[in-house]
């Protein structure tokens, strides 16, 4: 078999049959547009049938259609839901995923692999060049792919599937790239043997630059996906991850824009193309967003929570562009003069109603850290001289503020903003039943979908929703401070919690709040009163020393649903894991039918993983 190398991407077959380089690599997103366009159908089919439902009571709708869906949807829910637990030593450190994700995962290593051995009879040297050049074309098809599961503003992926959360293409981004290891290795490997077997290998590391360009290219490609990606090196430092992840893939493009012919160089173009849009189009609304008349518009109030393991941080009177945000959302915030050069996601936990973006971040090493610190140090050297309550310490053109407010002293810096992103595919309000499930400081993401469901659910707003629960798991009690106010915004709002028929314009609500930690801080006195102002309330308890059990939760959200349940889990990886696990047990015992006893039923879950 003879290539003509020049006109490797043209065509489709050779004289022998075997399919051309260039033309396995155009299959290839023929296959990804396929993918694609499946799950864009089955996105409109989803949001026609939410859309002709209609909230009725003792029936769902009676459309043949929708039961069919409905189980359909529910039999793949038992089958994908579920993942495999590891043992408690190693899950801090390495967590399998889902199911349906890893069949996903493996589905995509085997069709590139499929590709690669397609019609490849790999018998002589000359066989060996030409498997070097196929998986080389197979290395550079998957780059825009990569790419656009990394963007941001101009995300096509997320648009056509609706998976607009950053861990679902997070996700997928990582395992393409683990694509793009096994095709480089593949190359690296046939073009060596190749070389080898006329002894010229030695002489090719040695003197054709190319060649070494090559071995360069795969180094990085190694290091950016095996050594620097992995969960414990992303979660020890995420700044350090972040400019190595930068500067590793810019490098990525610069060797191996120097190591492929001009002939190849189309995907390269591709890639660079997209990264650049999306580049652009970021900077355009933080222009938009965050340039006022005295440069930078916003100013981020940080408060170091009681008990030191958490930051509050407030930014009053959010541009008009930026009040848009859904609940679950999240902006990646830059401190210009704390971190000037990396942004961090944060979950937003207000509404937009408030008039404010509210953030609880949970204090790690890295950046929060160092935020903490400098906040600390501002407010200690801020109590050197008397102020009234709200007095100022220094002119608003400074970049750094402080005053002092009441008990609490806040420090104050510039900060950019850039979002929002993320949040469900579905709105909250057209569901029957609504839970929550938050561990932590998952429930800045958790709050804000209950809220939201609880505000814009009734029937003035159109909405469906019965009965709203949140459950939510914390070690401590200091961990409820920064809280208060969103649960008050929530438990002034709605009749308790009922399993019945609920004929008021206003969903019911259920709060159940789980202080695992047997050795947790007493509550303080502001908490204490507030504890006890709603002591009384039917609706809402306060559960120590023992968590939720999540099968009996799940199995309460499900089967009080005359409609369609939906679950928001916001946490860890194991929380994540129960919950599904949970759902798919009680889909396949439950024989997917309706609380009423009617057939079908189904039930949605997103989830929300931690970002920082």
């Amino acid at each position: 078999m003879e290539y003509n190398f020049a006109n490797m991407g043209q065509g489709r077959f050779n004289a022998d049959g075997t399919p051309r380089p260039g033309y396995l690599a155009r299959m290839y997103w023929a296959v990804i547009g396929s993918v694609c366009g499946f799950a864009l159908l089955l996105r409109v089919l989803d949001f026609s049938i939410a859309r002709c439902r209609k909230r009725q009571t003792g029936l769902r709708a009676p459309s043949i259609l929708t039961e069919v869906y409905a189980n359909t949807i529910s039999q793949l829910q038992i089958l994908v839901y579920p993942s495999i637990p590891l043992p408690r030593w190693i899950s801090p450190y390495l967590h399998l995923p889902t199911i349906g994700r890893g069949t996903l995962a493996l589905c995509y290593m085997c069709m590139m692999l499929a590709f690669f051995f397609y019609k490849n009879s790999i018998k002589t040297s000359s066989d060996w060049e030409d498997a070097g050049y196929r998986s080389a074309w197979l290395s550079l098809t998957q780059l825009p792919l990569i790419t656009l599961l990394s963007t941001k503003r101009i995300n096509a992926i997320a648009f056509v599937t609706g998976s607009a959360g950053s861990y679902t293409l997070n996700f997928f981004h990582r395992w393409v790239a683990r694509g793009l290891l096994l095709t480089t290795t593949l190359h690296m490997f046939y073009m060596m043997r190749y070389y080898a077997s006329f002894e010229f290998l030695v002489y090719e590391l040695t003197y054709d630059p190319t060649t070494r360009r090559g071995l360069g290219a795969w180094c990085l490609v190694a290091w950016i996906v095996v050594l620097t990606t992995l969960r414990p090196f992303r979660a020890w430092v995420y700044e350090l991850f972040f400019v190595n992840h930068v500067i590793s893939t810019i490098a990525f493009f610069v060797v191996l824009y120097k190591h492929a012919p001009s002939y190849s160089r189309v995907y390269i173009y591709i890639s660079i193309g997209i990264w650049a849009a999306d580049v652009a189009a970021r900077w355009v609304m933080i222009l938009v967003n965050n340039i006022g008349p005295g440069f930078l518009r916003y100013r981020a109030e940080v408060v170091v929570c009681e008990g030191g393991d958490a930051l509050e941080i407030t930014i009053r009177k959010p541009a008009v562009a930026l009040r848009k945000w859904a609940p679950g959302q999240y902006v990646s915030l830059s401190f210009p003069t704390v971190a000037p050069f990396t942004a961090h996601p944060f979950t937003i936990l207000s509404s937009p109603e408030d008039g404010e973006m509210k953030f609880v971040v949970k204090k790690k090493s890295g950046f929060t850290k160092f935020l903490a610190r400098r906040a600390t140090s501002l407010a200690v050297s801020s109590t050197a001289s008397p102020r009234s309550s709200t007095h100022m310490d220094i002119s608003s053109e400074d970049d750094e503020q402080k005053f002092q407010t009441s008990d609490s002293v806040i420090a104050s810096f510039s900060v950019i903003v850039d979002g929002p992103y993320g949040g469900a595919s579905r709105e909250w309000k057209k569901f029957d039943t609504v839970s929550c499930i938050a561990t932590g400081v998952g429930a800045t993401a958790a709050l804000p979908i209950a809220r939201a469901a609880l505000t814009t659910g009734g029937r003035a707003n159109n909405g469906s929703v019965r009965a709203v629960s949140l459950v939510w798991i914390v070690r401590d009690y200091s961990h409820l401070l920064p809280f208060l106010g969103t649960l008050d915004h929530m438990l002034d709002f709605s009749p308790p919690f009922s399993s019945s028929e609920n004929d008021e314009d206003t969903p019911s609500l259920s709060v159940r709040i789980h202080i695992t930690s047997a050795a947790s801080t007493p509550p303080t006195p502001l908490l204490q009163r507030w504890l006890k102002s709603h002591a009384s309330s039917p609706y809402f308890r306060v559960i120590t020393d023992k968590k939720p059990d999540i099968d009996a939760t799940v199995s309460c959200a499900i089967q009080n649903a005359r409609g369609e349940a939906a679950i928001a889990v916001c946490g860890g990886p194991a929380i994540t894991r129960d919950v599904k696990n949970s759902v798919a047990r009680l889909l396949d015992a439950r024989g997917v039918r309706y609380a009423n006893g009617t057939s079908g039923g189904w039930c949605f879950v997103h989830s929300e993983g931690y970002l920082e």
